[in-house]
C-alpha cells in the first residue's frame, strides 16, 4: 500500500477507536439509573486513587510509545519503520481507550459523574492524538528521501500483515 492508504487506515482505525469511547460512554449515561451504592463505591477512595491511576495508564503508554518509536528510527528500512510507528499508536491508543472505558464502567456501576468527568477528559486528549502526515514524520524523524517517498503515490511503504 501507499502512503496515502496507509495514512488513511491509521487515520479509519483512530476514528473508531474514538467514535467507540464517545459512544460507550453517551449510551452509559442514558441508560443509568441510580441503584443502592455498593459497598465498593461507597467509599471515597476511589474517587481519589482512580485519577492517579489513570494519569499513570497514559504515562505508561506515552512510555511504551516512546521506546517503540526509538525502535522504529533506528530501522533502516522505511516499511519497518512505519510498521513500528503503527504498532507504537495501536499501543498508545488501546491504553488511552481502556483508560476511558474503565472510567465510564466505574461511572455507571458508582452513579459519581466525576467518573464520566475523567471519562471524557481521557476522550478529549485521545482526540488530539490524531494521525496525520507531519505527525509521523516528525516522531520518526524522516530524511528527506523518506519524506519524496511517502509523497511517491507508485511507491509501496507498507505491507499489510494477512
Amino acid at each position: 500500500m501507499n502512503f496515502a492508504q496507509y495514512l488513511r487506515s491509521l487515520q479509519i482505525l483512530f476514528i473508531a477507536l474514538l467514535a467507540g469511547q464517545v459512544i460507550v460512554c453517551t449510551v452509559l449515561y442514558f441508560v443509568y439509573e441510580p441503584q443502592e451504592v455498593t459497598f465498593f463505591f461507597r467509599e471515597a477512595w476511589l474517587e481519589k486513587v482512580w485519577p492517579l491511576v489513570l494519569i499513570a495508564l497514559i504515562a505508561f503508554a506515552f512510555f511504551l510509545n516512546r521506546r517503540k518509536l526509538e525502535s522504529a528510527r533506528s530501522n533502516n528500512a522505511l516499511s519497518g519503520k512505519l510498521a513500528d510507528y503503527r504498532i507504537a499508536s495501536i499501543m498508545k491508543w488501546a491504553m488511552t481507550e481502556g483508560g476511558t472505558l474503565i472510567s465510564a464502567l466505574i461511572f455507571f456501576e458508582s452513579g459519581k459523574e466525576i467518573f464520566l468527568v475523567m471519562a471524557g477528559t481521557t476522550i478529549a486528549y485521545f482526540a488530539t492524538q490524531f494521525p496525520s502526515r507531519s505527525r509521523l514524520v516528525n516522531e520518526l524523524d524522516l530524511s528527506a528521501n523518506e519524506q519524496i517517498t511517502l509523497d511517491d503515490p507508485s511507491a509501496v511503504v507498507f505491507e499489510s500483515p494477512r
